[in-house]
């Protein structure tokens, strides 16, 4: 079972590649259209919004796009930094992040 996990962690290896790439590039984006977001290259992005409030409208706003993310808000971060974690999956493409990226613009309040 030992060597067959290993294999299975080998074959792996291109598509996390892939993902990390993927990640890495949505970052970029978020940043280059004046998001906040962590230099990292994880699946998980955590988009800095500010208050709690808007987090919570930022994510409903989003989840009427269809596109499901979770407001982490304090305790869980410092007051103020409040964020959307988006969690990306091996899946998606560059039109899905196109997507994210439309919604997150048309529903950011200034």
């Amino acid at each position: 079972a030992a060597l067959a996990a290993i294999e299975r962690c080998r074959q792996l290896a291109p598509s996390r590649d892939t993902w990390r790439s993927a990640s890495a590039h949505f970052r970029r984006r978020l940043i280059d259209n004046g998001w906040r977001v962590a230099a990292d290259d994880s699946p998980i992005v955590p988009i800095v919004v500010g208050e709690s409030g808007q987090a919570i409208e930022l994510a409903s706003a989003l989840a009427d796009d269809g596109i499901l993310t979770a407001p982490v808000r304090p305790p869980t971060v410092p007051e103020g930094s409040a964020r959307l974690r988006v969690s990306l999956k091996s899946t998606l493409g560059a039109s899905d992040y196109d997507r994210i990226l439309v919604s997150l613009t048309k529903n950011r309040r200034t």
